[in-house]
């Protein structure tokens, strides 16, 4: 008997076929001839040699009974001779169970301290071939034994994708310490070794988790016993099973990492019986979801790439290929076809050195020892066989058919975005943070403690006297950490995914009786998904472990369940934002209820169905019942793609866009950006000495509230810094933006959380006291706030009292805003503030320069009170209007002389009252606004040609001039206005936020009508981008007019809009224009949002749900207008896509054609990047070409992974896109589909 192989790559494995054999000729594989050469053997012997061997034993025979007869005649004649023997039938060389003889010899008896591979067994081999059976003729239509090869292998290549999420649970206790970053390395290294092994199953693991369990020893040590119980305390709750019940059919893979007993790793087989339960882990709920768990020991992490592909082999169905009980040929190990039949496991790899414990009998097959299922090692397990690969699947379908459901979810929830900030409602009680920091002192002390166990006897000396005073100083600043609010909150947002109590934000409620956890993101994210991990405490008892978000602390019955409300937005009030729900459960009321999430089980996570954007995540809870303990470990929003992208926001206007300056704060729910303190800006407080500068250099106490501290992933306290003053008296903090001063939209900032003690409480587990009483935190009730925005210092603007007299009520942002300690808040000024009166930022002295005395000896046109020159209509002639036009592109132009009170100087927070005699505090202060983009340093020298009619041209500077007095008049005709229009042309394009007016209606200026005015943005190719139109209410609101007959208005944009030019049409007299962006820095490029003239044409395409396979063959294509089809690759959601079937293979696994689509643009834009995300399971190549050039000619997409293609190394000007998709040359035949979720395109228009 020889075995044979036939090779074939696919998919990036090797699967290895058996087939017939037969004597390889000259054109004969290598490894055939090798099989022949190195004559394998199965301990078995040929009939010359059973020949050979029993003549020698019969003249061996022979000889020894001759002698005892010669001497018997020679010494009594005459004796009668013993009659023969009987003939014994030939020996076979095999024992019984048709085992070679000389296999007992080569048992595989595991030595003292060397791990098995694994001990699984098959206690009901005979139910597991019933369920087999059944499983592959329901997937295949008969059993996989009876299909041809080359059939079984295309029908397992034409299933459809699978992805799994993966979650390693690393049981942690004092002697078995967690390792960071050591295990989360070792998790995706595993994870990778998965995806090669099963690639060719089209199955993908995602690592989606590692989390440190807390456990005693004899838990990570007795894993084996307790297998069942621990899978109980951390597996999720069955779905339908009132919350409560583990399930045994999760929709992820659960690793165990512990230290089983003798063994690197075990998994009961699916489809048989699951691990025996042990006296003391009786639960039949525990024994019944251990088979749902993998268990892997801890150093299997690094030094095995193959033991847990082995495990996840019996997981899904496979059993080992030899008979777990004994060695014998009379069984087959695993009843499947293609594998040799085995009487034990194999050892060793190499074949040439060492015999293969195959049966005489067995069928020709692949190596036995290149099999995941056999127990080699790392160097020569590589393969599963076809039959394997369809058993697994037919398995998983009968037997996990919630695992399965899960893997054919596509897009899934995958990676998971950091928080920049955290915060929660308060403290837990006294209680709950004694006992997390007496476990956090603890936690050095018993690692040091067994480190001396472990060194003992090493002649070490003790640790000197002063760790008693060190222990003191680290339990008084552990109390003091788990006492503040946000410190609380940076453990849930800290990236670390630890399910020990004090690692933990255990919360408390505020002085409103609400408790939440809430944390900010750096950008605004589409969140698919949000993963909430709840401390757990697990042990070997058969009762479990200590667990969920709950208990302890005076709680005398444990909470099964809890309601959680998530909500996502752009707003720092919880009500405001979006709700993430899965998407069912509404009340008599028909709205979404909150989601009920079980607190037996720690990890949990809650869809987003649909999709929620924005950049704060809030999760809700009810509150506690007294000294009842509450705790969030870990929140992690997820997002469908890995990296995740900003969401785009488009709106407010006919494409506005906004992609802003980029970065951190770049959206708002205000519409305004994130100003950085600069140096000439100063804080002050009542009470403090006058100090210069601020920003980042000052001293100042009161310059602290403008430094913020961010959370950084594993870094405490991650909290903002707060602002001091020894003064109680017209508590006050104001900040000093300088000579030029700012644009304010608003200011986000917080005050610290501040508690009055209330009822008394025992901290039984308080460091360094066990008997020290401790008594309740009650949070403080809200602090009374009002903000003033103007030009007047906070001494003047309060001498009238906190109130504020006649200056103060006009400068007023916002009065009476509520400020709950520890809890950011946004003050919303309502409108863009800058003062009661704007500065003269270029004078017309500044504009004129050096030809001022020209200017006034041709036109002098001086007004009464001194103000600067003035050009006039009537002085059109004169250089006075060549010369404002010419200083539009005069480079650096001076700045006007310093004003006593320039306008939006002082920003003053002022407390109305607080509560007690106390100081107000103010931490983290930030200010949400926007920069002047000044005509002299950003107008295009071109802008004067844009004004109608020409005879305006000369006055053209005349509204950018910085004097409010000097207007721009329009010709009138018959007591109307014409067509008049101005245009400031930017130098490039800059995200846009607001335009401030000062205009005059043509009718009268008793009665204002501007029903004619109107505003456009227009981006760099002249298209307008928004457009806008002040409304009758603002026309006749006295409080915006002049007495001149001006209305000053601002209009604001809902976002920063990219945008290049700012155009007015339709006044009478413009007097001042404004233009307001959330940065001075033109952009490059940005996101280009679609536009309705767009259109998609494209064949091989069908807009198909995800996972569905079809080609229209429409050579006419379809059209891409908004809903159709071509439209879903533009619409910004990912889990919108397209699947087109390849026209034509070619060789080599290629396509000779590949299916495409082109996106007209309807006119010429700069194409600098497009952003593609591809779905599906496997990667697809794609090639991209613009109007006669070529972006990218063979780009590789991984799915769900956005790839940035840059077309050269300048944009290209075109008006049209070509995506061409083609199969990766790895692909089978069968699976040649092709899926596009995405096409992004970034750029700038052009004319």
């Amino acid at each position: 008997m020889r075995l044979h192989t036939a090779v074939r790559e696919t998919g990036g494995v090797t699967l290895l076929v058996g087939g017939p054999s037969s004597s390889p000729g000259p054109g004969g594989s290598k490894l055939a001839r090798k099989q022949q050469q190195s004559s394998w053997k199965a301990r078995t012997c040929s009939p010359a040699c059973l020949l050979a061997v029993g003549a020698a034993l019969l003249a061996v025979g022979a000889a020894l009974v001759a002698t005892p007869l010669a001497l018997h005649a020679a010494s009594g004649r005459g004796s009668p001779s013993p009659a023969p023997s009987p003939p014994h039938p030939p020996s076979t060389g095999l024992d019984d169970e048709g085992v070679p003889l000389d296999a007992a010899t080569q048992a595989v008896d595991q030595q003292d301290g060397e791990l098995a591979d694994c001990s699984t067994s098959l206690p009901d081999r005979e139910a597991y071939q019933a369920a087999a059976s059944s499983a592959e003729v329901a997937l295949l239509g008969g059993p996989a034994a009876e299909l041809p090869q080359a059939q079984l292998t295309a029908a397992v290549a034409g299933l459809p994708p699978l992805l799994f999420g993966t979650v390693f649970w690393v049981l942690v206790s004092v002697e078995y310490a967690w390792k960071a970053p050591e295990f989360p390395a070792a998790a995706a290294a595993q994870v990778a070794s998965l995806n090669a092994a099963f690639a060719g199953l089209n199955i993908t693991f995602r690592l989606d988790a590692v989390v440190a369990a807390p456990a005693d020893d004899a838990a990570v040590t007795g894993c084996s016993q307790a297998w069942g119980s621990l899978a109980a305390q951390l597996l999720p709750a069955q779905a339908g099973a009132g919350g409560s019940l583990p399930t045994a059919d999760p929709t992820a893979i659960h690793v165990l990492v512990c230290e089983p007993q003798g063994v690197r790793g075990a998994a009961a087989v699916l489809g048989g019986t699951a691990p025996a339960a042990t006296p003391a882990d009786g639960s039949g709920v525990a024994a019944a979801v251990a088979g749902g768990t993998i268990l892997l020991r801890r150093s299997a992490m690094w030094l095995s790439r193959t033991s847990l592909v082995h495990q996840l082999g019996h997981f899904l169905g496979l059993p080992h290929p030899f008979p777990d009980e004994r060695q014998t040929c009379k069984l087959d190990g695993d009843a499947i076809a293609d594998t040799p039949l085995q009487y034990a496991p194999n050892q060793g790899c190499d074949p040439d050195g060492g015999d293969l414990h195959v049966c005489q009998d067995s069928a020709d097959g692949p190596l036995p020892v290149t099999n995941f299922m056999d127990f080699t090692n790392d160097t020569c397990r590589r393969h599963f066989t076809p039959g394997q690969a369809a058993r697994m699947q037919a398995m998983l379908r009968a037997q996990r058919p919630q695992l399965f459901a899960a893997g054919l979810v596509a897009p899934q929830p995958q990676a998971a975005l950091a928080f920049v900030a955290a915060w929660q409602s308060g403290p837990p009680p006294a209680a709950v943070q004694a006992e997390q920091a007496a476990a956090l002192v603890q936690r050095p002390a018993a690692a040091a403690a067994a480190a001396s166990a472990a060194s003992s006897g090493s002649g070490s000396t003790p640790a000197s006297s002063s760790g008693g005073n060190s222990s003191v100083a680290s339990a008084r600043q552990a109390a003091q950490r788990f006492a503040d609010p946000w410190s609380q909150a940076a453990l849930a947002a800290d990236g670390i995914l630890s399910a020990a109590a004090q690692d933990c934000a255990c919360l408390g409620p505020d002085a409103q009786g609400r408790t939440f956890w809430a944390g900010q993101l750096n950008a605004s994210y589409a969140v698919d998904a949000v993963r909430v991990l709840l401390p757990v405490q697990l042990n070997s008892s058969s009762g479990g472990g200590e667990t969920g978000a709950t208990g302890g602390a005076g709680s005398s019955q444990p909470v099964q369940s809890v309601p959680v409300e998530i909500r996502v937005g752009e707003s720092l009030d919880h009500t405001a934002n979006q709700r993430c729900s899965p998407g069912s459960g509404t009340g008599s009321d028909g709205l979404q209820q909150p989601v009920v999430i079980p607190l037996q089980q720690p990890l949990h996570t809650i869809a987003c169905q649909p999709a929620v954007a924005g950049r704060y995540v809030t999760v809700a809870l009810a509150a506690p019942a007294s000294g009842q303990r509450l705790c969030l470990c870990e929140v992690q929003p997820l997002s469908v793609l890995a990296p995740a992208v900003p969401s785009a926001a488009f709106g407010g206007g006919a494409g506005a866009n906004s992609s802003g300056a980029g970065g951190r704060d770049a959206v708002h729910a205000l519409p305004a950006a994130l100003l950085t303190a600069t140096s000439d800006m100063s804080a002050s407080q009542v009470g403090d000495s006058p100090a210069g500068g601020g920003g980042g250099g000052s001293t100042s106490p009161a310059s602290a509230a403008l430094a913020g501290e961010p959370l950084v992933p594993g870094k405490l306290p991650g909290r903002p810094a707060c602002s001091r003053s020894a003064s109680k008296l017209a508590p006050w903090w104001s900040l000093d933006t300088g000579l030029d001063g700012v644009w304010l939209r608003g200011l986000r900032l917080s005050v610290p959380f501040a508690c009055h003690r209330g009822r008394s409480g025992t901290a039984a587990g308080t460091p360094g006291n066990s008997s020290q009483a401790a008594t309740e935190c009650v949070p403080e009730a809200a602090t009374r706030l009002s903000v003033y925005v103007g030009d007047t210092p906070p001494a003047q603007l309060l001498a009238g009292g906190s109130g504020g007299g006649s200056s103060g009520e006009g400068s007023l942002c916002r009065g009476a805003v509520e400020a709950l300690g520890g809890q950011p808040l946004e003050v919303d000024c309502g409108r863009y503030m800058h003062g009661e009166g704007r500065p003269l930022r270029r004078s017309k002295l500044a504009l004129l320069g050096a030809h001022s005395a020209v200017a006034a000896a041709h036109c002098r046109c001086q007004l009464p009170d001194g103000r600067p020159w003035v050009c006039r209509p009537a002085c059109s002639a004169g250089p006075c209007q060549q010369l404002a036009h010419a200083s539009l592109s005069a480079p650096n132009l001076p700045h006007p002389p310093a004003h006593s009170h320039p306008a939006g100087r002082y920003i003053t927070v002022v407390a109305a009252a607080l509560p007690g005699p106390a100081p107000l505090s103010l931490c983290g202060v930030q200010l949400l606004g926007a920069v002047e983009l000044l005509p002299g340093q950003y107008a295009a020298a071109a802008s004067a040609q844009q004004v109608q009619p020409p005879e305006l041209r000369p006055l053209f500077a005349l509204p950018v001039d910085g004097d409010a007095g000097s207007c721009l008049e329009a010709p009138v005709s018959g007591g109307s206005a014409g067509t008049a229009r101005w245009q400031l042309q930017l130098d490039g394009t800059y995200p846009l936020l607001a335009v401030a007016l000062a205009a005059s209606p043509a009718s009268s200026r008793q009665q204002p009508h501007l029903a004619g005015l109107a505003v456009s943005l227009l981006d760099a190719g002249g298209g307008i981008v928004g457009a806008w139109r002040p409304p009758p209410s603002q026309a006749v609101d006295s409080s915006n007019q002049s007495s001149s007959g001006r209305l000053s208005f601002v209009w604001e944009l809902p976002q920063a809009t990219p945008a290049a030019a700012v155009r007015i049409e339709g006044f009478a007299r413009l007097c001042e224009v404004q233009v307001l962006a959330a940065s001075q820095q033109p952009l490059p490029s940005y996101q280009l949002p679609p536009q309705p003239q767009w259109q998609v044409l494209g064949s091989a395409l069908d807009g198909a749900a995800v996972g569905e396979v079809g080609a229209t063959g429409n050579s006419s294509g379809w059209s891409g207008s908004a809903g159709s089809p071509g439209w879903q690759l533009l619409d910004a959601d990912p889990g919108t896509c397209l699947t087109a079937q390849s026209l034509s293979g070619g060789s080599g696994g290629t396509n000779a054609s590949a299916a495409h689509f082109t996106v007209f643009l309807g006119r010429p834009y700069w194409v600098h990047t497009v952003r593609l995300v591809a779905g599906g399971a496997a990667p697809a190549v794609v090639s991209i070409t613009t109007l006669g050039s070529s972006c990218h000619a063979a780009l590789v997409l991984q799915p769900w992974q956005p790839t940035v293609s840059a077309c050269t190394s300048a944009p290209v000007l075109t008006n049209r896109l070509t995506v061409s998709l083609a199969a990766s040359s790895n692909w089978l035949p069968a699976r040649k589909t092709l899926t596009l979720c995405e096409v992004t395109l970034f750029g700038l228009p052009a004319n």
